[in-house]
Order: structure tokens, then C-alpha cells, then sequence
């Protein structure tokens, strides 16, 4: 409120921060899909969500702050007698002096119906953010939630109720998958991902920060996109000295968000952290049976439900292994903070020494395994680059089966795997190289290259054309090995 972010021990992360020095980066997708909703004749009932800081409040209040009628944040770890009295006190505050005291939501609601009669806007925005918060042990606020929407604002035309979680499985429990008053009863749903690169780069332009885009992916690879994560870089810094400040001393402001964001997130964050834990370690990923045996917990519907609630906050993704059946699903870890918290902080305590870490060759190879993976989140952008954004494609990982190899046959592992509708399958090579310079494919490069395109097809038995694409981060030099690929592209592409 004062301009400046403080974290919970008094620290200041970043100072002069104001909604009009803050701007909006990207989210025109779903900049118009509020916009819809203001414009649409009949009330909209929308449901948005997405992980911790990635800026859900920040875009309904910039895109629709002088349409508010009524704004309440839950609170954290109150008791429901204490979110009832901050609730009236934020009526009272925005239009309704003389609101009683209330005791129950279903009066909450009741206070708020008059609020908002006394409204003249042609769209009423009601915004309740932080709605797992109000929903406290034994507390009534779903049912009341329910008659809200269902006996009042649905038979009217002039209302736009939002509602906003970062506990995603409290969303998707109360809300989505809810089987009383509420079932089916959202009319829009908005899950808020992180930024693409691109969205870093406009950023990074926006706050003056000056980065190159190899810079901005070197900060890609370890805080991913998350807006404000973004906004406790700081302005002169080098890559490492942010990292590092983030990072690696004993006060820096990420070096406990692991474990916050997390629990901010589920309810009950533990199993969620240990399947976390278990694709950390594979970098492929696992099957659900493995998962299970590698969790210690049944492979049941339960496991099913995280893992669904993990994927829709972007934390991992699922895919069906080229040639498998539907209950080989796949499930790998894609989220970059996740990777490098597990990479470089899980095992220390106390201050690191953050120039040692940077600078060694675990921080390369790291570097190279989370490339891969950011290449993955950009499919879109690198189809775009391809020219195939309008067909349909298939990604996932794949490795060959031992037991059909050759004798003498070495095997392979193809990290990126895109399978076309057209008739086309490229197998795509991430490599990373940390000092910019192109890439040169070297005899063991083109060697390693056509294997893994003849064990494909050979154990495959596919009958569409496999192209071996790479992507790096600055072209690569034509030599003797250059025309062993089909074709390739640039982190310009993924831009």
C-alpha cells in the first residue's frame, strides 16, 4: 500500500512499487476475457486461479479497478468469528456505514445484496479473492456462497461475481467439482500460467533491467515466470547477483518459498511435495505405478487427484509415451523454481556460497536438463517458428526398450519428441551452451544423433518422416556434421 514489497520479517524487497509504475505485462487473453464478461447480457459467474504470486489479483484490479463494486481478500488463519467482522469491516468501508453485525455468511451475503443494490454500475464486479481462506473449519460459506449465486445473482443480469484461489485443490474440490448448489454454476473459468519468455523479456523492458535474452532465460531457468518473483529482481544486477540474492544468503527472499508455495497451494502440502520430490529425480519422468511405489501411497484415485491438481497449476505435465496405451500416462516435473530449488537449495542450510554454485559444472549440467524443459513450455512459440501452429501435435519423451536392441545396438533417449499430424515426427535436441557462441555438432553429436532417429524408427516401426531438429541458444556453425539435421532453431524462436 505504501509502495514498497515487505516480506513477513519486516524486509523490503523492493521499494517505489505502484499500480501506475507497474505495468501490465501480456495477458491479452485474458484481459479479453473479462472484458466479455463486462459486456455479456446475462450475470457471469467466473472462477479464477493459479499458483502462488503469479499476479491473479494484480490483473483483475488493473483491468477492472474502477469497476469494483465490492472487494474482500480472505484472510489468513483466522477464526470464522474474526473473517466475519474483517468482511462487515470492508463493507462499511466501501459504501455500507451501517452494516449490523454479522454472525454467519449466510447474513454476510445478505449485507452484501444491499451493498450492492445501491450500486448504479451497468456490471456489478463483486471480487471475493483468497476464497479458501472464508472457508474455515465448520464454516458455512459454500451453502452461502451457493444461495448467493444461485437464488440472487443468477436471476439477475447486471452481475460479474469473481472469485479467486491460489489453493487450486480447494478450487477444484469446492467449486469445479463441487456435487451440491454449486455443481456446474461457473460460467467462466481462468487459469493464470506463468510468463513466457516473451512475457520476461516485456517485463524486463517495462522495469528497465536491460537484460539480454540469454540473460533473461539464465533467470527463466531458476525462477521460471513468475510475475513476482520478477519484481524482486534488481535493476544493475548481474544474473548471479540475482540469483544470488534471491537465492543463496540467509535472509534472501526466495530461499524459503518451496514449502510456502506449496502450502499456499493444497491443503495438505506434504504427498504433493513428495511426488514433486520423486520427478526431481527423474528427469524423464514416471508412471503412475512408479510414482506410487516411490511415494509410498496407493495408486489409487487419490494420487489421481493430485497429480491433476499439480498439472493444473503448471507445476508438471502428462503425456502417453509414443506407441503406449492410455494407462501408460507419463508424468514429468516442468516447473523451473521447482527444478532448481531441488537442484541447488533442498540440501543446504545456512548461507551458501552462491559463486561456487554458479560457477560449477553441476550449474551447467543443470542449466542443459532445465533447457530442455523450457523448450518444452515454448512448443508453442517453436511450432509458430516451424510454421505448423494450425496442426495438431503430440510432445513427450521417449526411450528405447532394451529388450529389442541389437545385439551391440546402443540405445536412446529423446527428451523431445513431436509427434505432427501431417505425417511428421521430429525428434528435437536442446542444447545449451553457456558462453552464447553458436553450437558446433561435433562427430559424436551426429553419431548420437542418427542412432536415436534409426532406434526410433526401427522399435517404433513408424512409417511418417522423422526430421532431427535442434534448438540452441545461437544458431549452429556449418561444418562437416552441420547437414546430419533436418532443420533448426534459435532461443530468438522461443521469444
Amino acid at each position: 500500500d505504501r509502495g514498497k514489497i515487505i516480506d513477513r520479517k519486516g524486509r523490503v524487497l523492493a521499494d517505489n512499487i505502484t499500480e501506475d509504475n507497474m505495468k501490465l505485462i501480456g495477458r491479452e487473453k485474458e484481459i479479453r476475457t473479462l472484458e466479455e464478461a463486462m459486456e455479456s447480457k446475462d450475470s457471469v459467474f467466473l472462477a479464477v486461479y493459479g499458483r502462488r504470486r503469479v499476479g491473479k489479483t494484480f490483473l483483475l484490479r488493473q483491468t477492472l479497478s474502477d469497476r469494483i463494486v465490492f472487494s474482500y481478500s480472505g484472510k489468513a488463519n483466522i477464526t470464522r468469528q474474526s473473517q466475519l467482522k474483517s468482511f462487515r469491516l470492508s463493507l462499511m468501508e466501501q459504501g455500507m456505514p451501517d452494516c449490523p453485525v454479522i454472525k454467519d455468511w449466510f447474513t454476510a451475503f445478505s449485507c452484501l445484496k444491499r451493498l450492492i443494490c445501491l450500486s448504479s454500475e451497468s456490471k456489478k464486479v463483486i471480487l471475493l479473492d483468497e476464497v479458501a481462506w472464508m472457508d474455515n473449519h465448520k464454516s458455512d460459506f459454500i451453502p452461502a456462497l451457493e444461495g448467493f449465486w444461485n437464488e440472487w445473482c443468477s436471476n439477475r443480469n447486471d452481475i460479474f461475481l469473481i472469485i479467486c484461489a491460489s489453493a487450486t485443490s480447494w478450487i477444484i474440490d469446492n467449486v469445479f467439482h463441487n456435487r451440491g448448489g454449486l455443481h456446474n454454476r461457473v460460467t467462466m473459468r481462468m487459469r493464470l500460467s506463468p510468463f513466457t519468455l516473451k512475457e520476461c523479456e516485456e517485463f524486463s523492458i517495462a522495469n528497465n533491467l536491460s537484460y539480454s535474452r540469454k540473460d533473461i532465460l539464465n533467470l527463466y531457468l531458476a525462477i521460471g515466470g513468475v510475475a513476482w518473483y520478477w519484481t524482486l529482481l534488481k535493476k544493475g544486477y548481474s544474473v548471479k547477483q540475482n540469483i544470488s540474492q534471491l537465492f543463496f544468503e540467509n535472509d534472501s527472499p526466495l530461499r524459503g518459498e518451496f514449502l510456502e508455495l506449496y502450502s499456499s497451494l493444497f491443503i495438505r502440502p506434504e504427498k504433493y511435495i513428495d511426488i514433486i520430490l520423486a520427478l526431481g529425480k527423474k528427469s524423464s519422468g514416471l508412471e503412475r505405478q512408479e510414482l506410487s511405489a516411490e511415494c509410498k501411497v496407493s495408486n489409487n484415485s487419490k494420487l489421481g487427484k493430485m497429480l491433476q491438481q499439480l498439472e493444473e497449476c503448471g507445476f508438471i505435465r502428462s503425456y502417453i509415451p509414443y506407441g503406449k496405451k492410455e494407462n501408460s500416462v507419463v508424468y514429468q516435473l516442468i516447473d523451473s523454481f521447482s527444478l532448481f530449488h531441488l537442484k541447488f537449495l533442498s540440501k543446504f542450510k545456512g548461507e551458501i556460497n552462491s559463486d561456487m554454485v554458479l560457477s560449477s559444472s553441476s550449474y551447467n549440467t543443470y542449466c542443459g536438463l532445465a533447457f530442455e524443459k523450457a523448450v518444452m513450455n515454448h512448443l508453442n512459440e517453436l511450432k509458430r517458428a516451424m510454421g505448423i501452429s494450425g496442426i495438431n501435435t503430440q510432445a513427450y519423451t521417449w526411450r528405447s526398450n532394451p529388450k529389442k536392441l541389437k545385439e551391440g545396438e546402443k540405445g536412446a533417449q529423446i527428451d523431445i519428441v513431436l509427434d505432427r499430424a501431417d505425417g511428421i515426427i521430429n525428434i528435437i535436441e536442446a542444447k545449451w551452451t553457456s558462453n552464447g557462441e553458436p553450437y558446433m555438432i561435433s562427430s559424436l553429436d551426429e553419431e548420437d544423433l542418427l542412432n536415436k532417429r534409426r532406434v526410433f524408427i526401427e522399435q517404433t516401426q513408424t512409417r511418417k518422416s522423422v526430421f532431427l531438429t535442434m534448438v540452441t541458444i545461437s544458431g549452429i556453425k556449418k561444418n562437416s556434421h552441420f547437414d546430419s539435421i533436418q532443420n533448426f532453431f534459435t532461443l530468438d524462436d522461443l521469444f
